[in-house]
């Protein structure tokens, strides 16, 4: 998918390029930069800046509530990974109980096809996304004498975190 990079949206990204991990960018830092005082057009740019930067060089930003924008370490990009997962947990649910309440018997055979194919893939992605495959996966790597060098100890700590 390509996007249109505006002269608007190339200044914001280069200024945020050289931020580093753990600085804020003010809204007001980036109205005065650009002179955008509309704030979803300036939001719209400050998106595309954002897939620039993270196509570019996996620079990533999370927001700062009413503040700004806040450059992200890797610490920062795992935790957004795993938030992305658990909302994967939750939308899977949410499309369960969609899928349950639809009338199998009343579907034509295509859509009976369709229906046997969603659940078979909504069984698959519950299966994969859940908290024991996530604890399966974690033994697994962390009985590799490799992988256990390097996360000696933590394994616990990551059970408990429970993500």
């Amino acid at each position: 998918m390509t996007f249109k990079k505006s002269k608007e949206a190339d200044l914001i990204a280069d200024n945020l390029r050289k931020t580093k991990a753990g600085d804020l960018v003010s809204y007001r830092e980036l109205h005065n930069l650009t002179g955008i005082n509309d704030m979803p057009r300036l939001r719209g740019y400050i998106y595309t800046a954002f897939k620039i930067l993270f196509r570019q060089s996996g620079i990533r930003f999370g927001c700062d509530r009413s503040v700004g924008y806040v450059r992200l370490d890797e610490n920062g990009k795992n935790d957004e990974v795993s938030s992305k997962i658990g909302k994967v947990r939750r939308h899977t649910k949410r499309a369960g109980r969609l899928h349950v309440a639809v009338a199998f018997n009343a579907l034509d055979a295509l859509g009976k096809l369709t229906h046997v194919t969603n659940a078979t893939q909504l069984a698959e992605i519950k299966k994969a996304a859940s908290k024991a495959r996530r604890n399966k996966i974690a033994d697994t790597a962390s009985s590799n004498k490799t992988v256990e060098a390097v996360i000696d100890g933590t394994l616990e700590l990551f059970r408990r975190k429970g993500a």
